[in-house]
C-alpha cells in the first residue's frame, strides 16, 4: 500500500514560504470578476523560487507543460493533481504557491531548447484568481509570444480574456475552457470556488469572436443532471464557437469515491457517484454526445482510462491538431 502523502515532507511544498493568509480581493478584476469575493474562499498564498520552467509532457503527448502555480484555489473535489503530485488531498484547494521567478527561467530555457508546443497548464489553473495580482502567467506568455512557440491553454477562468492581446500574437495557439457540465448547481458542490458555467461559455464565445481557435475539455464528464441532454451540451458548445472538444471519464476513483459520496450526501445528486463508475452508462453517454456534437460541427475526441486517446495513439502531432 502506498504511503499516505504528507505535505510537511513534500520536497516542493517544504521550500515554499508564506506570503499572506487572506481572502483574495478580486475587486480589480473588472469584467472578469465572476462572483462576489467571498465565493473564492480563503486560501494560503505562498511563493518559492522554481528550479525549472518547462516539464516534458508524458507519452504520447509531445511538447512541454508550464505550470505558473502549484496548487489551485478552485478546489475541485475530483482533481487528479493531488494523486499525481503526491500531496494531501484534504488540503488541496487551501493553498496556492506562486512561482515568482518562472518567467525568468522560461526565458532562459526557450533560448536553449528547440521550439515545441507548450501546454498551459497541466497541473494548475494558470488563470485562477491569484493570477490577477501575481501576473506570472501573463509574463510567461510574453516570453513565449516573443519566441512564437506553439501554445495550448486550458483554464476555467474568464480572466484569460485579459490576455487576448498576447494570445493573438502567436502563430499557432488554441485556447480551451474546462466545461465538464452545464448544471451549475452540481458545479457549485464539486467545484465550489471555480467560475460558473455560464461565464466559461461566454468566455469561449468572446475568444472565438476575437479570432482565436478554441476547444472545450468536457472532462471528467459529469453525468447528465438537472435535465441536461447531450443535445443541450452540443447546442451550448456550438453557440460558444467551439470546433474541437475532449471528453473523458473519471480517474483516481479509489481516492475520491469517499469524498465524492460524502459531498453529495443529502443533495439531489446522490446517484452521481455510482454513475461516474458505471462504464456502460459512460460509454452510452459519450456515444450520444459524440453524435450530437458532430451534427453541429464539433469534433469530439473520446478518452477512456483503459484505452489511449484515439486522436493521439501513435501521434506525432499535438493532440489538439497543432503541428509541432
Amino acid at each position: 500500500m502506498a504511503a499516505t502523502p504528507d505535505d510537511t515532507r513534500h520536497a516542493l511544498l517544504r521550500r515554499a514560504r508564506n506570503v499572506s493568509q487572506a481572502t483574495l480581493d478580486v475587486t480589480g478584476l473588472g469584467e472578469w470578476q465572476w462572483e462576489a469575493p467571498s465565493e473564492h474562499g480563503t486560501y494560503e498564498v505562498k511563493e518559492l523560487e522554481a528550479r525549472s520552467a518547462l516539464t516534458q509532457m508524458p507519452p504520447p503527448y509531445p511538447g512541454y507543460s508550464l505550470n505558473p502555480y502549484t496548487g489551485c484555489s478552485h478546489a475541485c473535489l475530483y482533481c487528479y493533481v493531488p494523486d499525481v503530485a503526491r500531496v494531501e488531498r484534504p488540503r488541496w484547494g487551501s493553498y496556492v504557491v506562486v512561482k515568482r521567478n518562472l518567467p525568468t527561467l522560461l526565458a532562459r530555457e526557450v533560448k536553449r531548447r528547440e521550439p515545441s508546443s507548450v501546454f498551459l497548464s497541466s497541473a494548475t489553473d494558470p488563470y485562477q484568481p491569484v493570477e490577477a495580482e501575481a501576473l506570472v502567467t501573463r509574463r510567461c506568455l510574453e516570453v513565449l509570444a516573443g519566441a512564437d512557440w506553439p501554445l495550448r491553454v486550458l483554464t476555467r477562468s474568464p480572466l484569460v480574456l485579459r490576455d487576448v492581446d498576447l494570445l493573438k500574437r502567436f502563430s499557432r495557439v488554441i485556447v480551451g475552457m474546462s466545461v465538464p457540465t452545464l448544471d451549475d448547481e452540481v458545479r457549485r458542490i464539486l467545484e465550489p470556488t471555480a467560475p460558473p458555467i455560464e461565464g466559461r461559455l461566454k468566455t469561449l464565445r468572446r475568444l472565438a469572436d476575437a479570432g482565436l481557435d478554441t476547444y472545450v475539455s468536457f472532462a471528467p464528464a459529469y453525468p447528465l443532471t438537472g435535465g441536461v441532454t447531450p443535445d443541450d451540451i452540443a447546442r451550448a458548445l456550438a453557440e460558444a464557437g467551439v470546433k474541437e472538444g475532449w471528453v473523458g471519464s473519471w480517474n483516481y476513483m479509489t481516492n475520491i469515491r469517499g469524498p465524492l459520496a460524502e459531498r453529495l450526501r443529502g443533495t439531489p445528486y446522490e446517484h452521481f457517484a455510482e454513475q461516474v463508475e458505471d462504464k456502460a452508462y459512460t460509454r452510452h453517454f459519450f456515444r450520444r454526445l459524440d453524435y450530437a456534437l458532430k451534427r453541429r460541427g464539433v469534433n469530439l475526441h473520446v478518452y477512456l482510462p483503459e484505452e489511449a486517446p484515439r486522436a493521439v495513439r501513435g501521434a506525432t502531432r499535438d493532440p489538439l491538431g497543432m503541428d509541432i
